[in-house]
């Protein structure tokens, strides 16, 4: 099965692994949804021409309601789930 077409959500997307996930799912032709708690400007694709394929959406994706509701709007067939808490400590 192939990604092209697909809608794919990426959650800590601006993180290190979640936007090189996101890179490499836009090389297969998929179209790459963002959600993460807030922006970073040093993600992967920040200010490339990657960026302008993205859509990007900052909130906290504990928030059932909000997250099921972006999941629905966008039609998103699949989900990777790398976002994370920074620290040990902070989980």
């Amino acid at each position: 099965m192939g990604l092209a077409g697909k809608n794919i959500l990426v959650t800590g997307g601006f993180g290190f692994y979640g936007s090189h996930l996101a890179a490499a799912l836009l090389e297969k032709d998929a179209n790459v949804f963002v959600v993460d708690v807030q922006f970073n400007p040093k993600s992967y694709f920040f200010d490339k021409e990657l960026d302008k394929k993205i859509v990007y959406e900052i909130f906290d994706i504990t928030d059932f309601f909000r997250t099921h509701a972006f999941i629905t709007k966008n039609s998103i067939d699949f989900v990777f789930h790398t976002a994370a808490l920074a620290t040990v400590e902070a989980s």
